[in-house]
């Protein structure tokens, strides 16, 4: 069982994948990066509409930068 036209779920789901984990990798920053900066323009979006004060602001903004840094350093030693 677990086989659909002779090949595996695992195989069928994997197949539109980048194959090495270096890849995987990559791609899981970009988005981490690309969601980060999603979030910074809803957070600005929010304090622009006086929906979020500035030390909740800053708190979150504090976050988003010690995430990206941290990514950032982590490709940086790849």
């Amino acid at each position: 069982m677990g086989l659909i036209c002779g090949c595996s779920r695992a195989a069928i789901l994997m197949a539109g994948l980048p194959q090495s984990t270096d890849k995987l990798s990559e791609l899981h920053d970009e988005i981490e990066l690309q969601l980060i900066a999603a979030e910074r323009q809803q957070i600005n979006d929010l304090y622009q509409s006086e929906k979020l004060k500035d030390e909740a602001r800053r708190g979150i903004e504090r976050e988003l930068d010690l995430h990206q840094a941290h990514l950032l350093n982590q490709r940086a030693e790849k």
